[in-house]
């Protein structure tokens, strides 16, 4: 095939060009000639072309030696103006210099013989035309059936008549859109489409936490073991007790607390997962639930293996006294940690130092000639009695807060809470104007958990598990939902209240971890084997910056191993709670509810979603 360049030329030629007739004829085609190529070139050069036509013209001997006559020595894009600027000056030897052009003509018509056939450009021009109208059947086909093989046969359909015509510019496809998912009907979206999240529902997640993300990496928990454990120093008695028992006393003490605290920090994010989990298997349903009682701690002592009947200072005793010391407020401590601070419970900086108190007085050695490390012991106390009874708990209890996560930052689930929103918000607004607080408390949680027709009598069974009626849940499995919903808190004592409640996005997570428990098919508490990840170990950090782009999907459904239909199960769960709330408030609609809940919200004194979005 011709170049570009090359059947541009030998159209001129036909159009213009006369063997017969030299002269004027003759000069508008070098003219003509030189604008072409010249345009044909800067338009080309950029997108790296084929071999010009100027390559060609020089490896013919005529031409070269009719050039080096002149004074050129190659021909190049520059040639030809110098050439018509040299014949414009030498005006009294006019036919010589139209002698020299002719022969220039000639030259490059031998060069290019296919220039000037006709045969050969109806040849090309024929088929050119069919490559356009294979093209244009095929830009037809993909857009009545999108689809990957109809886009494959476009594109390259497309390839051959950009080959021929590099000025063409192809029809652009429009990007197929979202539309947002019925969640009454059973129809799943099959556009091809790039979810984001921070233009989703979920988008003030990293507004509202301490981690500014939409997960807790390790590094937010290692900076609240950090907070923690600076609370825990700040008491007297303590960081003597650490003196005491460390081997090089003074000059070492400094660096066991820092080992300590790195122990701690590897560690702290399945440690909080079990204080959290003694937490809610108490009895209260208020505030008083975030800190963890006696009986939990016996609990603890007792089901984690800590407690030993054989061991001279390890005993249940000994333990119960551990309870007194860690949770021992002295006189001359912050007075807002004071005010704060439960008298008759452990919060969680007094947890981390009951552990310490704990691996203290199990593995400490008889003698005092014996080398004794703090932070050895810990270590073998987590590794040894507290994680590997953890099993015995309950199955979730070692997964990751982050692990349900990933199934709920879909455009699936997006979907369902967006088309209910409106009433979500209506029913958070309401709940939490009941506490006169800004987000939802967890008693007010339990009245709506209860109003809406989910909460049943189930406690902890025998095997570990918890108990539920099909399409309802019991208090613990509400409260665990309550707690594992919440994003991490860094500082305890300064945002105390921020501990204790949830936000919008939070509540959102409940129900579906909710609507995840009360399913018996989907991977829940019975079937959670079902549900795992093909990475042993999650980088969050690295999902952090994955889930704000549109790769985030296919990250994710390369990092799960099943197929999730969790949010059929919100879906079916949603209608159940908007039905009874319906019912419970005698209302028509679930627009009337609605309206219904924004007016009890403002007369209590509350502010509804209008007037204060959370």
């Amino acid at each position: 095939l011709l170049e570009p360049e090359q059947r541009t030329v030998g159209a001129i030629i036909q159009r213009e060009w006369k063997m017969d007739t030299p002269g004027k004829t003759q000069w508008n085609w070098v003219q003509n000639t030189m604008r072409v190529t010249r345009e044909g070139e800067r338009i080309s050069s950029g997108k790296n072309r084929r071999m010009s036509l100027f390559t060609q013209l020089n490896q013919n001997p005529k031409l070269a030696s009719l050039l080096g006559q002149m004074g050129f020595s190659d021909l190049h894009l520059h040639a030809f103006p110098e050439l018509l600027a040299k014949a414009a000056a030498e005006r009294g030897n006019r036919k010589v210099i139209k002698k020299q052009i002719s022969e220039l003509a000639l030259a490059v018509m031998s060069a290019n013989p296919c220039a000037a056939s006709a045969l050969a450009v109806e040849k090309i021009s024929r088929y050119n035309q069919e490559k356009c109208k294979q093209a244009k059947a095929m830009y037809s086909d993909y857009m009545t059936m999108p689809g990957e093989q109809t886009r494959r046969n476009y594109t390259l359909a497309m390839q051959d008549v950009t080959a021929a015509r590099p000025f063409f510019c192809p029809p652009i496809i429009p990007r197929q859109k979202f539309c947002q998912w019925d969640h009454g009907g059973d129809s799943r979206r099959t556009e091809d489409f790039r979810w984001m999240i921070d233009t989703s529902i979920f988008s003030q997640r990293r507004f509202e936490c301490d981690s500014r993300s939409y997960f807790d990496t390790d590094m937010d928990f290692r900076k609240c073991c950090a907070v923690d454990w600076a609370h825990a120093c700040q008491k007297n008695r303590f960081c003597k007790l650490l003196t005491k028992k460390d081997a090089e006393k003074e000059t070492g003490v400094k660096e066991e607390k820092l080992l300590i605290e790195h122990v701690f920090g590897k560690n702290y994010s399945q440690l909080m997962r079990i204080y959290n989990f003694y937490c809610c298997a108490q009895g209260s349903q208020d505030n008083t639930m975030f800190a963890l009682s006696f009986l939990s701690w016996m609990k603890v002592y007792t089901e984690l293996g800590i407690a030993d009947k054989r061991s001279r200072n390890c005993r249940s005793i000994d333990l119960d006294n551990i309870f007194k010391a860690a949770n021992y407020e002295e006189i001359e401590g912050d007075s807002k940690m004071n005010a704060i601070n439960d008298d008759l419970a452990l919060m969680r900086f007094e947890f981390v130092e009951a552990m310490t108190r704990a691996a203290i007085v199990k593995y400490e050695p008889q003698s005092r000639l014996e080398p004794f490390q703090i932070h050895t012991s810990l270590n073998t106390l987590l590794e040894n009695c507290v994680f590997p009874n953890t099993i015995n708990l309950c199955d979730i209890v070692s997964e990751c807060s982050n692990n349900f996560r990933l199934r709920l930052y879909t455009h699936f689930m997006a979907g369902v809470f967006e088309g209910r929103a409106r009433v979500l918000q209506a029913v958070y607004c309401f709940f939490r104007s009941k506490s006169r607080k800004k987000y939802m408390e967890i008693e007010v949680f339990l009245r709506f958990v209860s109003d809406a027709g989910l909460l049943t009598n189930g406690g902890v069974g025998s095997d570990g598990q918890i108990d539920f009626a099909p399409g309802q849940i019991s208090v613990m499995g509400a409260k665990l939902a309550f707690v594992w919903s919440q994003m991490l808190t860094t500082d305890e004592i300064r945002n105390r209240n921020r501990l204790v409640s949830i936000t919008f996005i939070e509540f959102l997570e409940a129900l579906a971890r909710m609507a995840d428990m009360m399913s018996p098919d989907g991977p829940g508490w019975r079937n959670l084997k079902d549900f795992q990840l093909k990475a042993s170990v999650v980088d969050w950090k690295h999902a952090n910056l994955v889930v704000r782009t549109r790769d985030w999907e296919p990250w994710n459904a390369a990092n799960v191993k099943s197929c999730d239909v969790l949010h059929f199960t919100v879906s079916d769960m949603l209608d159940n709670v908007v039905e009874n709330l319906v019912t419970r408030f005698d209302q028509s609609s679930e627009e009337a509810l609605c309206l219904h809940l924004d007016q009890l919200t403002r007369a209590k004194g509350g502010k509804t979603w209008e007037d204060d979005p959370v």
